[in-house]
């Protein structure tokens, strides 16, 4: 989980001085090495697991702990339920002297996760002072052993794609926000300039769907969805509109929005773009009065390739919503 990431990497090189120093939680000393906590004479032996989640629940003090969250770091990939993670709490709770529903070391936040409440110091010789720039940390100052770190460390490599992912995305909409595609007024079509008259329906030209990848298999998916929006839009006897064929003659070309429908006497034209990461789409496109120049409505779709389907037909939709008033 990317805020995972975030809070453990940034922190690691100052709770890497103090992994394996004493850690008191509660008033109970906890010892990583030998799997147990101690307070006073009374010493519980902790299976590994339930140690792993004391040291997390320590890690992350004071902030709630979703149930998949602790699945992800602990369990590391390893299939478990919910009762896994509230049989872990209950022997914590057990094991520090409290009670199965006592709060005051370990909250339960309903239907949401844990959050540990008790107080955590660190007891290393040099104090806080051995850290560098501690006021700057977010979290108490707890010292992760190895095992645990290792747990979390391998849990967040694995889902180093989603990171990716989502920075593509953000990528994708800087770019687009950046470069503002289709954002100018476009030269005007004119009545008289136009090849044949305008229907006394609703016309529309929808120009080929644009990719920025080169990989051809992404050029199929674009083309597959110029050429169903154009078919559900065919099938509609309330619209005219021009036939893939005549459209897709425009396909890898540069073309002036006056100039389509001058060439297919239509009053309004579709144009813009489908981005792809990994099964992630975007479809980006711009409706314009072609008679005006001016866009009269913009769109962006969101959706992973499986719902392709369910993306052309939300953008048929709102099309036919744009043109029907018309």
């Amino acid at each position: 989980m990317l805020f995972i990431g975030r809070s453990y990497f940034l922190e690691s090189q100052a709770l890497t001085r103090v992994t394996g120093a004493p850690i008191v939680i509660a008033g109970w000393l906890v010892d990583t090495a030998a799997m147990q906590i101690k307070r006073a004479d009374k010493i519980e032996k902790l299976d590994r697991r339930v140690m792993a989640m004391l040291e997390y629940l320590a890690f992350r003090q004071g902030k709630v702990v979703s149930r998949q969250e602790l699945k992800e770091v602990i369990w590391a990939g390893t299939e478990v339920g919910d009762a896994a993670i509230d049989a872990a709490i209950l022997e914590l709770r057990r094991a520090m002297g409290a009670g199965a529903q006592d709060a005051t070391i370990i909250e339960t936040v309903s239907k949401t996760g844990y959050r540990l409440i008790g107080r955590v110091t660190y007891t290393g010789a040099n104090g806080i002072s051995a850290l560098t720039n501690p006021n700057q940390l977010e979290v108490p100052i707890v010292g992760l052993s190895a095992a645990t770190r290792s747990v979390a460390v391998d849990r967040l490599r694995a889902n180093d794609w989603r990171l990716a992912a989502y920075l593509m995305i953000l990528l994708m909409i800087a770019v687009t926000f950046w470069l503002q595609p289709w954002g100018s007024r476009v030269e005007p079509a004119s009545i008289e300039a136009m090849q044949s008259p305008l229907p006394d329906k609703p016309s529309i030209a929808i120009l080929p769907l644009v990719s920025p990848s080169e990989d051809p298999e992404q050029e199929i998916v674009v083309d597959s969805i110029t050429a169903d929006l154009i078919s559900q839009l065919t099938n509609l006897p309330g619209l005219y509109v021009v036939a893939s064929n005549l459209m897709f003659a425009y396909k890898n070309q540069q073309v002036e929005i006056r100039d389509v429908a001058h060439s297919h006497g239509v009053r309004y034209v579709l144009e813009g773009s489908v981005r792809r990461a990994g099964v992630r789409l975007r479809i980006d496109v711009r409706l314009i009065d072609a008679l005006s120049g001016d866009s009269v409505w913009r769109e962006t779709l969101d959706g992973v390739l499986a719902d392709k389907l369910k993306l052309q037909e939300n953008l048929s939709r709102g099309l036919v919503e744009q043109l029907a008033p018309n």
